[in-house]
């Protein structure tokens, strides 16, 4: 635009040169003055007319543009142009985040759900007396009639457990980074390896444990919050008593004679009063006894019965003490 002005201009001054140069010439030529003046002016300004025409510019608006694009050069000067840096979106991290915590969480509990060992209760049946039966990890167990055991079907890698009730002896195989755990009712037994009796029949007045070899941990339990009461630790020969009566536990430093007669079927019996004789013969062949002397207490028996039939243990009293007996409906009575 600014070319086309000057361009213009420099046009312009050339016309009126020659005007100037042609008016000079009219004025020395009279005839075109005198007798050709409307000629003269006609011809003046055809020749002039281009030089001084030309398109009209509006200088506002170019000015305008020219300092628009001064500024738009000047506002890019220095401009600092921050590099790209790629900041994660914070939902599909959580989202991503969410299903892995699920999937963790269905494992573990199908691990679990699969992994739970089915529990097996066995009893003894009275009918057909002693019981035997071997655990998971090899313990054996001998029930007395009536007793019962549940366990596991495969016990944790931490430890092995199992409750009862009744009596029964425990073979238990050695294993001491896996403590075995016996719960029964108001006690509990732990063990690494060793054999003992547990006779925890219920209604009995006492829990006794007989100790035969290794060692046992025996303690009480609080029945409010299944807390450790007291606790005593065993050696073979050694009984743990705990009194259903009074909750107390304590360590005796013999075993009954006839703990295991259940199991062997062998009675002995050494100076022993026959009160006592009596009472133990009733819990091994369940029958009840009556005794006429006015002082059974007073009279000691020594003897030993292996696995032989009541009558026979019977008549060896009768023969001893000089009894007569007399068997009605279940009940023995010595007179």
């Amino acid at each position: 635009m600014i070319f086309s002005k000057l361009r213009h201009k420099y046009l312009l001054k050339s016309k009126i040169a020659d005007r100037q140069q042609l008016q000079g010439k009219i004025a020395d030529d009279a005839f075109m003055s005198e007798h050709q003046p409307e000629q003269l002016d006609e011809l003046i300004m055809n020749l002039t007319a281009p030089a001084i025409t030309f398109t009209s510019v509006n200088t506002d608006l170019a000015w305008e543009k020219v300092q628009h694009r001064i500024s738009a050069h000047e506002s890019t000067r220095g401009r600092f142009i921050k590099p790209s840096v790629y900041v994660p979106r914070l939902a599909p991290v959580l989202v991503r985040i969410a299903a892995v915590f699920i999937l963790v969480l269905t494992a573990y509990f199908m691990f679990r759900y699969e992994a739970s060992p089915a529990y097996i209760t066995q009893t003894a049946d009275n009918s057909i007396g002693m019981q035997a039966l071997v655990l998971p990890d090899g313990s054996k167990v001998y029930l007395k009639e009536g007793a019962s055991i549940t366990y596991p079907d495969a016990f944790t890698a931490d430890e092995r457990k199992v409750e009862f009730e009744g009596e029964a002896f425990f073979e238990i195989t050695a294993d001491p980074s896996k403590p075995f755990r016996i719960m029964a009712g108001p006690v509990g037994v732990e063990v690494l390896g060793t054999s003992f009796n547990l006779d925890a029949c219920p209604g009995h007045d006492q829990v006794v444990l007989s100790l035969h070899s290794g060692q046992v941990l025996f303690y009480s339990l609080d029945p409010d919050n299944g807390e450790i009461k007291e606790k005593v630790l065993l050696k073979p020969g050694q009984s743990g008593i705990y009194s259903c009566q009074t909750g107390l536990l304590h360590r005796s430093l013999a075993m009954e004679p006839n703990h295991l007669a259940w199991k062997t079927g062998v009675l002995e019996f050494n100076d022993t009063p026959l009160n006592e004789v009596l009472d133990q013969l009733s819990e091994h062949y369940q029958l009840e006894f009556q005794c006429e002397h006015p002082s059974p207490e007073q009279l000691k028996l020594t003897a030993t019965f292996d696995n032989e039939p009541i009558e026979s243990v019977i008549e060896s009293i009768g023969l001893i003490f000089g009894f007569e007996e007399c068997e009605t409906d279940s009940v023995v009575r010595l007179k």
